[in-house]
């Protein structure tokens, strides 16, 4: 007697997978897909708040790397994908690379994904995307990096967003010991770095009279998994010239060395208007057009879900970027917010333009401020 699953039974099983094929088609049609790119990253989701937020986060991570490390891609590598839903598998993020160098950063997006893990995932695909693009088939192993090297750059980026923040991880006097096992952490093993002693790390080497090479070279080598200690000791012992210098040892009375150094509060004239520039880009394209729609448009439109998630979510990040904005730019950024503001719950369409009108009169006040202050440091160089 034949078996079920032969003869007859194989067309059995193919209608059983064509109609789980079936099912799961069906299932992914009702939920309309979001998506977003910028130079590194394509982000895909269900909410279009999500995707946006993240889009917006991803830039301004990069951003912050590749300003720390003074380095950008000549040519961008093949874009991360990223993946906004509910992963079984997954506790925060993951970050899979292929074996032809295809990265997918995968997000378990739900409540209890919290700004620093997102961050986390963005800076390590960022950094995974830069090595095996330049450096070549090595970076197929994960564990290559070290983990305070990852640490350090996702707490800049935190910083960079909350800089009230700072303080705390200067303030515990506990961070002030550090392990000689500390550089040698893998950043995707079970052992965790400390992120305050990561980021203090790299703050007391920016206040050593080393050379930018040098410093950013620390960095480069702990992505390649060297242990970078030894070249921290001989690079103080030379510019010391004390042949006995260890770091871990004197690392207490570096670390107050650099917190009396640290008086930087706000980003730089030209990067605040940079972010300003950033902050008036709302891309609210017409439905089956390419075309972007007018502030007119945008107002009547205002009730559809989402150019209600694109203003609140331009909100949101206005709101990160107001406590690290320089101060001249400040009144024009509060301007842009209360635009947005009247634009999504404001009662009548002409307070808007009001609105608008005190922007561009506090953005050009602060243009001129600013080439002031550009034309006298001109002068006096």
């Amino acid at each position: 007697m034949k078996s079920f699953f032969t003869g007859n039974g194989i067309l059995l099983k193919l209608f059983a997978f064509t109609i789980l094929y079936l099912q799961v088609l069906l299932a992914s049609s009702e939920t309309k897909l979001v998506t977003s790119e910028n130079d590194y990253f394509e982000i895909i989701g269900t909410d279009l708040k999500s995707v946006s937020f993240l889009n917006d986060l991803s830039v301004f991570t990069a951003s912050v790397i590749q300003n720390e490390l003074s380095f950008s891609f000549k040519d961008p590598p093949r874009k991360v994908l990223v993946r906004l839903r509910e992963f079984d598998d997954v506790d925060s993020y993951s970050c899979p690379i292929s074996e032809d160098g295809s990265i997918t950063l995968n997000f378990n997006w739900n409540e209890s994904l919290s700004l620093e893990q997102a961050i986390e995932g963005i800076t390590i695909a960022f950094i995974q995307s830069y090595c095996f693009s330049y450096f070549g088939n090595q970076y197929l192993d994960q564990t290559i990096y070290k983990a305070w090297s990852i640490q350090c750059l996702s707490a800049l980026v935190e910083i960079r967003l909350r800089p009230k923040t700072e303080k705390l991880f200067w303030s515990d006097s506990e961070t002030n010991t550090l392990s000689v096992e500390f550089f040698d952490h893998s950043f995707f093993s079970s052992d965790r770095v400390d992120k305050k002693n990561a980021f203090l790390i790299w703050e007391i080497i920016k206040a050593s009279p080393f050379s930018k090479k040098e410093k950013r070279g620390l960095f480069f080598k702990s992505f390649q998994g060297m242990n970078v200690l030894e070249t921290l000791n001989a690079a103080y012992q030379k510019k010391l010239n004390d042949p006995n210098f260890n770091f871990i040892e004197h690392y207490s009375t570096l670390y107050y060395t650099a917190f009396n150094s640290i008086n930087e509060q706000f980003e730089t004239l030209d990067k605040s208007r940079e972010w300003l520039n950033a902050m008036t880009n709302l891309h609210v394209a017409k439905e089956n057009s390419g075309k972007l729609m007018t502030l007119h448009e945008v107002w009547e439109n205002r009730e559809d879900g989402q150019i209600q998630s694109l203003l609140k979510s331009r909100l949101q990040l206005i709101a990160l970027v107001s406590v690290r904005i320089n101060p001249v730019y400040y009144n024009a950024l509060q301007s842009l917010a209360l635009v947005y503001q009247k634009m999504l719950s404001g009662d009548n369409e002409w307070d808007s333009y009001l609105f608008l009108s005190d922007f561009l009169k506090d953005l050009d006040s602060a243009e001129r401020i600013h080439d002031t202050i550009d034309s006298h440091w001109n002068k006096v160089l």
